[in-house]
């Protein structure tokens, strides 16, 4: 399978664009693969997926750099459901 990202170089991207840019997709009646959303590959990765007329898959991104307040506010999440699921494990070996 072939794939595609796409980035702005004229502007810094945001979620908005990645809300745009799903937006328009959707109007052109495109195959959808991924709604916006965050994913698992990096804290504040916010990203949607479609299919271009000739099948390639294209990804549409914002990733935040890190160590800005998206990127830690995601590590700050991720630390907290790792702390939550170990008191969870203590919980049970004590019950």
């Amino acid at each position: 399978m072939r794939s595609a990202c796409i980035t702005s170089p004229s502007k810094r991207p945001n979620r908005g664009a990645v809300d745009r840019a799903f937006a328009w997709a959707k109007e052109q009646g495109v195959e959808i693969d991924g709604e916006p959303g965050e994913r698992h590959y990096t804290p504040g990765y916010y990203a949607t997926f479609f299919f271009d007329p000739d099948g390639i898959k294209l990804e549409v991104v914002h990733r935040p750099r890190p160590f800005s307040l998206s990127f830690a506010r995601g590590l700050v999440h991720g630390v907290g459901f790792v702390a939550a699921q170990l008191q969870r494990r203590r919980l049970k070996r004590t019950a």
